[in-house]
């Protein structure tokens, strides 16, 4: 079978009540960027394909000035992976609350911890101290505070910092704290793992990835607006916890009775009120990309979507799109808030008409034959949407079972359908080059998805397997 599986971003929220906050301080601190650096210098940092940005400049700077140091101890003690995801998260994270001492020597500052019961940071401080001594961290930190800098001046323009938080006052109809302090924390190196968190009585803190167009400071890149529309999603859905949860705790009741997480949820880590914030979190970030993106907002959404359903949340288009339906009719006066009733009663009427959309047939792990007349019979698991305009499906080549990297998206019209078997399955018929390939449908680069009757998108990364 190809490896045709592209990493699951993960979007980490924290126990702790979240609130709005209007102080912003934007900064790559010495002490974060040193722990992703470690992080990157690992085993695992190396092979994985996405837990470090690693197609910069800046990394391939990383991997030259610290080779002297690779078999540093350290660097074997903490080489986590996908499974041990808190050490790693925790040792990332949890550097922020350290300060180097006038010694030159990292002490913790503040009594913060982003997963409880983890603090690797703590455990293995002598190492660490040791690492930054032997591999002259400091200077090289120092040599690149020009780059350092840049991505911070051109963090907040870039990101639309303040639009996105004078958005997100207006829709929820929640002022942002003036007591508080909110900090965006970064680093060149985080591939993936967004995070926000409470750091003290007063500030709270987002940890997102960052865009390679201001790493590079590439100006194509920066004017890129479907790119940049895509990047904001990593500030917005962790900034917006700080309007949306309020909001339902304020229904918490309602929201308890009328959404059922078994109707919406597969496994997601999420629970109860977590999993309806984090679907109105992704919905309302679909209404910013349609108030600043008009053009390409569809095509956006629709690629979050495919990501969100993959991560558990299989009705996020469902979800978003009544969200969207109430928005557009809402009164000029109506907040967000105004709106959670009435899309809480939508939600107890017709969830439960909610259902998973699985391709059954052909079966992905095994390879089909296809007949000399290229037709392909595709069976689902329920009612598909029929009238559609067109759907997306990526062609990827294979080699001996193997992917290769040449692959294209071809739009399926409903010509190309050549019959309706049921409301569950249907005849295609493709002209497609290769004698073995693969078709993957809802994911990456796919602008229309396969949708049931309920405008639930077809689980993500659906494939089939064929040869001639």
């Amino acid at each position: 079978m190809p490896k045709i599986a592209v990493a699951l971003l993960l979007f980490c929220i924290s126990a702790t009540p979240l609130t709005a906050q209007k102080k912003i301080e934007i900064s790559i601190p010495e002490t974060y960027e040193l722990s992703n650096i470690i992080l990157a210098l690992t085993e695992y940092g190396r092979a994985d394909e996405w837990e470090v940005q690693k197609h910069t400049d800046y990394y391939n700077e990383v991997i030259r000035f610290f080779e002297p140091v690779k078999a540093h101890p350290l660097l074997q003690k903490v080489n986590y992976s996908r499974t041990l995801w808190e050490d790693y998260l925790s040792f990332r994270t949890d550097a922020a609350a350290f300060k180097f001492d006038e010694r030159g020597q990292l002490v913790r500052t503040t009594e913060f911890y982003a997963n409880k019961g983890h603090n690797p940071f703590d455990v293995n401080l002598d190492l660490i101290n040791d690492f930054v001594q032997h591999s002259k961290y400091r200077e090289f930190y120092d040599a690149h505070r020009p780059l350092y800098n840049s991505i911070v001046a051109n963090y907040a323009g870039y990101y639309m910092l303040d639009t996105m938080q004078m958005f997100l006052e207006n829709e929820s109809g929640i002022k942002a704290t003036t007591t508080g302090k909110y900090q965006v924390i970064l680093s060149p190196l985080v591939g993936r793992m967004n995070c926000h968190r409470t750091i003290d009585s007063v500030t709270t803190a987002d940890f997102p990835t960052l865009s390679t167009a201001l790493i590079e400071n590439n100006a194509s890149q920066i004017n890129d607006q479907a790119q940049r529309a895509i990047e904001i999603h990593t500030l917005f859905t962790e900034m917006d916890h700080g309007y949306v949860n309020p909001i339902t705790d304020r229904f918490r009741k309602d929201v308890a009775q009328k959404f059922n997480p078994a109707y919406w949820d597969r496994q997601s880590g999420y629970e109860g009120l977590n999993c309806f914030n984090e679907y109105m979190t992704w919905a309302l970030y679909d209404i910013f990309v349609e108030k600043y993106f008009p053009a390409i907002a569809d095509s956006i959404s629709t690629q979050w979507h495919y990501q969100n359903a993959q991560r558990g949340f299989y009705a996020s288009s469902l979800f978003a799109a009544q969200l969207k339906t109430l928005y557009r009719h809402k009164q000029s006066t109506e907040s967000l808030q105004d709106l959670y009733l009435r899309l809480l009663d939508w939600i107890s009427k017709h969830q439960s008409k909610n259902k998973e959309l699985k391709l059954l047939l052909p079966k992905a792990d095994s390879l089909y034959q296809l007949p000399n007349n290229g037709e392909i019979t595709l069976s689902f698991s329920t009612t598909l949407k029929r009238n559609f305009e067109k759907i997306s499906c990526i062609i990827l080549k294979l080699n001996n079972g193997k992917a290769t990297k040449e692959r294209g998206v071809v739009e399926i019209t409903p010509k190309e359908i050549i019959r309706w078997n049921s409301d569950r399955s249907f005849v295609l018929k493709l002209n497609i080059p290769h004698d073995e390939f693969a078709l993957i449908f809802n994911w990456w680069g796919c602008r229309y998805p396969v949708l049931s009757d309920r405008d639930i998108m077809l689980a993500s990364q659906s494939y089939i397997l064929l040869k001639r």
